[in-house]
């Protein structure tokens, strides 16, 4: 069996149990919320209109609220000079598990005070600050977490830029990674870029008129990419979509080796766009990070993004 195979299941299992582990003490947390509202509640009587409004609003009132009570409460009192916190998966690992999974609670400033405030915190002790920055990067940015979320991973990286203690050319690496999180982001305009098509024409991205693009990053022989494609291929919305005109799906290899695009074109289904970026506009001008392939946008009629870096199964639920 091949190592590194092994030790990347190894790691993606144990992230996925983090996750989990950090999804039930969220849930109760959330019950916490709701006991929490509901003990509000009883101090006085509210009519039969009232109840209704209530536990109509529940979640909408109580959650978000709780979720950002306890995100500027969480590491008070937490001790980042204890070595055995940071020694110890299931004490600083799985609280920055369990800190990570009530964002989606909040707004993304909150988030983003949160995270700073925290990283403060962590920083009189070095030790602690350089391991919450490495699982910072696991869970919000390693292509392979459940977890990973750019939006959540800026703050991060704002909050090492800001910091003296980089050398020059780590604050030319955190800074470079940042302007790559900051493009393409849901709701501007996607980069353009040129490309070939297997017709042997030439266009760019913003000149496809559809009312959505699904823009395809992928690399043959990429066992993720392979997946994708046989689910896409057999995804019946999507094939109606592309048939009616309403979508266009441009399947892009972005890394310049013009033999390996045109060997792998019968992989690709004969109603996708098959493009080569023979420029690598892509990569070596920086347009897309692409952490990995298959490396998937959702795109509006006027190239805006609809989704960034988004799953497979994500997208398909979109295009049902």
């Amino acid at each position: 069996m091949d190592e590194k195979w092994f030790q990347t299941q190894y790691v993606n299992s144990a992230i996925k149990c983090r996750v989990v582990t950090a999804r039930l003490r969220w849930a109760w947390h959330l019950c916490y919320a709701v006991a929490l509202f509901l003990l509000v509640a009883c101090h006085h009587s509210p009519s039969t209109a009232d109840q209704a409004a209530a536990s109509d609003s529940a979640f909408q009132d109580v959650h978000p609220a709780a979720a950002t009570d306890m995100l500027s409460q969480y590491w008070v009192g937490y001790d980042f000079q204890d070595d055995s916190n940071r020694q110890d998966p299931e004490k600083g690992e799985q609280a920055l598990v369990d800190f990570i999974s009530l964002f989606g609670q909040a707004d993304n400033q909150t988030v983003s005070s949160a995270i700073k405030r925290m990283l403060a915190a962590a920083r009189q002790s070095p030790k602690a600050y350089d391991f919450f920055v490495a699982q910072y990067e696991k869970y919000l940015y390693n292509p392979n977490s459940p977890m990973r979320n750019d939006a959540y991973y800026e703050p991060v990286l704002e909050f090492k830029l800001d910091s003296t203690q980089l050398d020059s050319m780590e604050r030319i690496k955190t800074a470079t990674l940042l302007r790559l999180l900051r493009q393409n982001k849901p709701g501007t305009r996607a980069a353009d870029f040129s490309f070939q098509l297997a017709t042997g024409e030439s266009a760019r991205l913003s000149e496809l008129s559809f009312p959505l693009t699904v823009l395809f990053f992928y690399e043959p022989g990429c066992s993720h990419c392979e997946e994708a494609i046989a689910m896409l291929r057999a995804y019946e919305p999507l094939n109606r979509r592309i048939q009616q005109k309403t979508l266009g799906f441009l399947a892009v290899y972005p890394f310049g080796d013009k033999a390996a695009w045109k060997a792998y074109q019968q992989q690709i289904p004969d109603n996708w766009l098959q493009a080569f970026d023979e420029r690598q506009e892509v990569v070596k001008k920086g347009k897309y990070d692409l952490k990995a392939t298959p490396t998937i946008f959702l795109l509006d009629e006027n190239k805006n993004v609809i989704r960034k870096d988004v799953d497979v199964r994500v997208l398909m639920d979109e295009l049902r």
